[in-house]
């Protein structure tokens, strides 16, 4: 996710969309590229284990399950607090007498 988001982040300040910031990612765009890879070698490998091969299987569902809770509760926030959820109260500064 991290590399993906870089290499959009890299292609927006091309063209002008976002500025740049000061700290550089070091060897990018090649290190981004490399993880992809990596990481596409390493579902390569899972494949090619027939126990392992349960994982590939299981992680789309697993993270249609996580953005399906992001969103829910996303849009829960967006909502605003609950009615029966008890107001916030305010918390007391300590006293800094000695």
């Amino acid at each position: 996710m991290i590399a993906c988001a870089h290499l959009r982040y890299r292609a927006a300040v091309r063209a002008g969309r976002l500025r740049p910031v000061a700290f550089r990612m070091p060897l990018a765009p090649a290190s981004n590229y490399f993880v992809l890879a990596f990481l596409g070698l390493v579902l390569v490998l899972l494949a090619f284990d027939a126990e392992s091969r349960i994982a590939l299987y299981v992680a789309p569902v697993w993270a249609a399950m996580l953005v399906a809770g992001y969103f829910l509760t996303r849009r829960r926030r967006a909502a605003g607090p609950h009615q029966d959820a008890p107001p916030d109260e305010e918390i007391a500064e300590p006293s800094r007498s000695r």
